[in-house]
């Protein structure tokens, strides 16, 4: 056994058994493991966000083999908040990133690429004419 700690990401299949989508160390977190309630919010270039609410957690020590917790997450379905909230994230990014470079060389911070989770349906909103 080692001394590291992994995160699987599971989700129910359609066949009712849990389903795994991604393992990452811990490190991935920061070192934390997401909570109940904790919501996750995925994307990559020129595709749509994956919103993802942890609804449990187990810690798991597999006698001989490894230790970690499995999260389970269902799809979730994101508000027009969640969506400005991740919105407001990546312009605060894009914002630090150019202030840095103005500074220094290079990025401000060494990207990481996000778990490669399955993608959620994006909300559309309904387009209303203006009232005159």
């Amino acid at each position: 056994m080692t001394d590291d700690i992994e995160v699987r990401i599971y989700q129910e299949h359609p066949d009712g058994d849990p389903e795994e989508l991604t393992s990452v160390d811990i490190e991935y977190f920061g070192g934390i493991c997401p909570n109940v309630g904790d919501i996750f919010v995925t994307w990559n270039l020129g595709t749509p966000y994956g919103y993802f609410l942890v609804e449990k957690r187990y810690f798991i020590v597999q006698q001989g083999g490894p230790r970690g917790w499995a999260v389970y997450v269902r799809d979730l379905k994101p508000t027009p908040f969640d969506q400005r909230m991740v919105a407001q994230w990546a312009k605060d990014t894009e914002f630090f990133a150019s202030e840095r470079d103005d500074d220094e060389d290079g990025p401000a911070y060494a990207p990481i690429a996000p778990p490669d989770l399955p993608k959620s349906k994006r909300v559309r909103r309904k387009k209303t004419r203006a009232v005159r």
